[in-house]
């Protein structure tokens, strides 16, 4: 008797590509995916390169049929199958996509140091996501991130229902890849830029999930009876008045979007902006969930409080110009 094939756990997937159960590499890819995000949430860089990789070749024999007894076919040889046969593929650089096929390999035979963590991040955020991104794309018509579906859209709600089914990652995981990428555009060509801050939100983000989905029922008690007496909101006060102290300048208060405590992120004004009539922040830390977000990792802390930061910069601005 023939037994139906069982559905894979996804975690971050609201919806997968057609035809999923019966294509089982393009199964493993997403897996491989979300172990990729796992890993990165644990700073295992060069790990999640590996995984990332491998998610790649399971979408191209996906595409291509491969069956499982093949052996003979290496990755070098899928990706210049699959490149050959889409202009999109083509479009980028054979050069960066052979550096992290081989530093791939490198990794699996050799293994790696905290010495190859920024290299790795780079060299995923700079090529791994992208080509990845793409391959969904373009081989399956699947979209990892609701912004990439329709230019000016800005609400995953935009999508239409048949829309939607083509569309991955849940919208709250996707808005912090989108962060992942956008510190990455931003930064790119800045010298004194630690690549690694671009994951820096994400990976809080992850931490954060996984800390509350294992929280006991003791410790949400002891939560909420803290709230309740006060107690954790005096602590919270006088936390943001000594980060405020600490790291001096103009500060503004905001709602923590990852852990949505409210009014528990304290936060740096650029001044030099202000001067300008513009509102950005240099710096921010939530006392509530401990997500930091320092003066060096440039730009984090507008896109993580960016829709906040848009409704209240008439405010901002008029308290201090």
């Amino acid at each position: 008797m023939s037994m139906t094939p069982e559905k894979p756990t996804l975690h971050f997937f609201r919806a997968t590509p057609a035809d999923l159960l019966n294509t089982p590499p393009l199964a493993s890819s997403l897996q491989s995916l979300e172990t990729t995000f796992f890993l990165l949430s644990l700073n295992r860089y060069p790990s999640a390169l590996v995984s990332c990789v491998s998610a790649w070749e399971s979408v191209i024999k996906a595409k291509l049929r491969i069956p499982p007894d093949n052996r003979k076919i290496n990755l070098t040889e899928l990706l210049e199958i699959i490149r050959k046969s889409d202009t999109a593929l083509m479009q980028f650089d054979e050069d960066k996509l052979k550096k992290l096929r081989e530093t791939r390999n490198h990794i699996v035979h050799y293994g790696f140091s905290p010495h190859d963590d920024k290299k790795c991040g780079e060299l995923l955020v700079d090529t791994g996501f992208p080509f990845l991104t793409a391959l969904y794309r373009e081989l399956f018509g699947f979209h990892l991130n609701w912004r990439d579906f329709r230019p000016g859209i800005t609400d995953f709600m935009q999508l239409s229902p048949q829309e939607a089914t083509c569309v991955g990652l849940v919208p709250d995981f996707a808005d912090q890849v989108h962060i992942v990428n956008s510190m990455y555009d931003h930064n790119r060509d800045r010298k004194d830029f630690d690549v690694l801050f671009c994951f820096t939100a994400f990976a809080h983000f992850l931490r954060l999930m996984m800390r509350d989905s294992y929280a006991s029922r003791a410790d949400d008690m002891v939560t909420e009876r803290a709230a309740s007496i006060g107690l954790r909101y005096e602590a919270e006060e006088e936390a943001k008045k000594n980060t405020a102290d600490r790291l001096g300048g103009e500060t503004w208060e905001f709602d923590c979007p990852m852990c949505h405590a409210a009014q528990s992120v304290v936060a740096g004004l650029n001044e030099e902006a202000l001067s300008n009539n513009q509102v950005t922040l240099s710096w921010g830390v939530c006392v509530s969930c401990h997500l930091v977000m320092p003066r060096g990792a440039y730009h984090l802390a507008d896109l993580v409080l960016q829709s906040q930061l848009s409704e209240q910069a008439p405010a901002i601005l008029e308290s201090f110009i």
